[in-house]
């Protein structure tokens, strides 16, 4: 697994303060996503702020354990810290139950993924 772009998950300190609100929707293919929840965090890559690194193999890598990947700038992921590109499972679950088999898939190919609630902002 490529580890150019990553830097540890603890380094990125996405601590999150958010207040209760509905639920956002994002358009992915014509259907609408939730895009608040709990989220499965893989991976933080640094950035310049301009560009978000990709890095096909570490993405390619999770396939494999059964999670979709979708990376973004942390600043887009309301009360994530900015800086950085965050990796999360595509789609956030409404409950810690409901994403607990997500997560554990994820850990047979990123041992430190977890759990963060946060509000996907977008473009």
């Amino acid at each position: 697994m490529a580890s150019t772009f990553r830097i540890p998950l603890a380094a990125a300190a996405l601590a999150l303060t958010l207040a209760a609100s509905p639920a956002l929707a994002q358009e992915e293919g014509g259907e609408e996503l939730p895009s608040e929840g709990w989220w499965i965090v893989l991976a933080a890559r640094a950035t310049d702020g301009e560009s978000a690194p990709f890095d096909p193999a570490f993405d390619a890598h999770v396939r494999t354990c059964g999670v979709d990947p979708f990376g973004d700038f942390s600043a887009k992921f309301e009360g994530f810290s900015p800086g950085v590109v965050v990796v999360v499972h595509m789609v956030p679950f409404p409950t810690k139950a409901a994403a607990a088999p997500m997560l554990e898939a994820a850990r047979r190919c990123v041992p430190d993924a977890y759990l963060k609630w946060g509000r996907y902002a977008g473009e």
